[in-house]
């Protein structure tokens, strides 16, 4: 799929403006950090990473003008605790994996996602991708959903150690309005098989939904 039809599809796909979406494009664009190349008919075929950083951007931020600086920190986030990360079939095996890696797989249409994934920013501070299906067992017995958080390892260290200086990033203070932004496997595997129809992952006889 081609840039402008692709921007339509995650502009319903995440039920925002379209002419919104168009603007944070362009950002990320500028930034080097989504496909460039030729208009019409020769433009580039959208990619997986293409749709990764463009769900991450969204869920990050609601300023297009900040959209390439919050996809550059968030992306770069990884798990908290590493020592429980457990991979299996597409999902990264190297526990030091980055948030837009773990995202891009996730958006690959070869990687067919259980109903139950979810992805979500946690006052822009952290970013937890979870699955509802697979339960763990807390300290006091109760059954909770298995999830990953993801956040700036350094910067964690530093609150840890009181060390973190005044206002450092205007994304890391703990003031103001915070919103939490979250995003299920249902809308990513709509979109995905919109924008990746022509994969094979989508014929009828490998993926009987979607």
């Amino acid at each position: 799929m081609k840039m402008s039809p692709f921007l339509s599809c995650v502009s319903a796909g995440c039920r925002l403006d379209e002419k919104s979406v168009r603007i944070f494009w362009r950002d990320l664009q500028k930034s080097g950090l989504v496909s460039t190349g030729a208009r019409g008919v020769n433009a580039p075929d959208m990619t997986p990473r293409d749709l990764a950083v463009m769900i991450l951007a969204l869920l990050a931020t609601d300023r297009p003008s900040k959209a390439a600086e919050c996809v550059a920190y968030f992306g770069a986030m990884q798990l908290a605790h590493p020592d429980m990360w457990c991979s299996g079939g597409a999902l990264p095996s190297n526990p030091d994996h980055t948030l837009i890696e773990i995202i891009e797989t996730i958006c690959d249409p070869a990687v067919e996602l259980p109903p139950s994934v979810w992805i979500e920013t946690d006052c822009q501070m952290s970013v937890t991708v979870g699955n509802d299906m697979l339960q763990h067992t807390l300290r006091d017995g109760e059954r909770a959903p298995m999830s990953f958080l993801y956040h700036d390892r350094a910067a964690m260290q530093r609150i840890v150690d009181g060390k973190l200086e005044g206002q450092e990033s205007e994304r890391m203070t703990f003031h103001g309005i915070q919103i939490d932004r979250r995003i299920g496997a249902a809308s990513l595997e709509a979109m995905k098989a919109v924008i990746f129809a022509d994969h094979p992952a989508y014929a009828v006889s490998e993926r009987q939904s979607a």
